[in-house]
């Protein structure tokens, strides 16, 4: 389910979070999911902006259809698309769990 940013306080300290941008999603991400879903609690994944993305690289897939991609994964049980920077989404949000990848 795609959530919008005003959905996300509903949300508060019910759900592990992870982020990026997924572009291009790879086998490393979906263990990265994996091992956040082991948490038990839902999964809410965040994707970062075509704008944050242009900042690396063209983006290969627009941020609606990262988003929808995303959300088609199993281990995924919320979506949202990122239009701030992650320190806004963590205030508005407040996850219960934070998650990064071992490459951070």
């Amino acid at each position: 389910m795609i959530l919008d940013f005003d959905t996300l306080p509903s949300y508060a300290g019910q759900v592990a979070m992870v982020d990026g941008a997924f572009d291009p999603l790879h086998a490393g991400h979906i263990e990265y999911f994996k091992a956040a879903a082991q948490l038990g609690v839902p999964l809410l994944c965040n994707v970062a902006s075509d704008l944050y993305v242009a900042t690396k690289h063209p983006p290969l897939l627009p941020e609606e259809q990262r988003a929808a991609v995303v959300d088609a994964i199993r281990y995924i049980d919320f979506t949202h698309f990122n239009q701030f920077d992650t320190e806004t989404i963590l205030t508005h949000l407040r996850p219960k769990y934070y998650v990064k990848g071992k490459d951070w």
